[in-house]
């Protein structure tokens, strides 16, 4: 697999998907563009989707974890 190819279409997927107000209908655009591209191999655009997916719950999760934490610091306060 072409890691700098899929390091570099991972950074455009997560700018793109976290600009959005529609992430997933966004990651979905992109990757159907890289299905349409030759140059992809379909396990490249499975790996591809599977990190950003990866990445976006991470975040969310962690974003999810902050949220609760603040909630329960300013209602014991």
């Amino acid at each position: 697999m072409n890691e700098p190819k899929l390091l570099t279409a991972l950074d455009d997927c997560l700018r793109r998907c976290l600009a959005s107000e529609r992430p997933f209908y966004e990651l979905s655009q992109r990757l159907n563009a890289y299905k349409a591209n030759p140059d992809w191999t379909p396990a490249e655009v499975v790996e591809l989707q599977t990190q950003v997916i990866r990445d976006l719950m991470r975040r969310w999760r962690g974003s999810d974890e902050s949220s609760a934490n603040g909630r329960k610091q300013s209602s014991s306060s």
